[in-house]
């Protein structure tokens, strides 16, 4: 069963629903993301060499997530969005 981090709030949890359309599927499931914002930009932290970098990477992921993310449940959505995160900063380390 999903239960969600502390600073994940339990929203937009249900599936797209029937009449929706993938691009407001996806602006739901980074609505619901956005809302965790100050756990996802500690984990983003993580892996970048700047704060700063870290805030460029939280960027970059939310736009590859309203335009190509996956329109799944909640949990499996933070769960590839922190995929992308890493991979962002991990990318800008690199580049730095």
């Amino acid at each position: 069963m999903y239960h969600p981090a502390p600073d994940m709030p339990d929203v937009g949890l249900a599936p797209p629903s029937p009449g929706e359309d993938e691009a407001t599927a996806r602006r739901r499931l980074c609505l619901g993301a956005m809302a965790a914002a100050p756990g996802l930009l500690r984990y983003a932290a993580r892996f970048a060499p700047s704060l700063e970098d870290a805030e460029d990477a939280y960027q970059r992921a939310m736009e590859i997530a309203l335009t190509k993310g996956p329109v799944v449940a909640q949990h499996e959505f933070v769960a590839w969005l922190h995929v992308v995160l890493r991979n962002e900063a991990t990318s800008l380390a690199r580049r730095r």
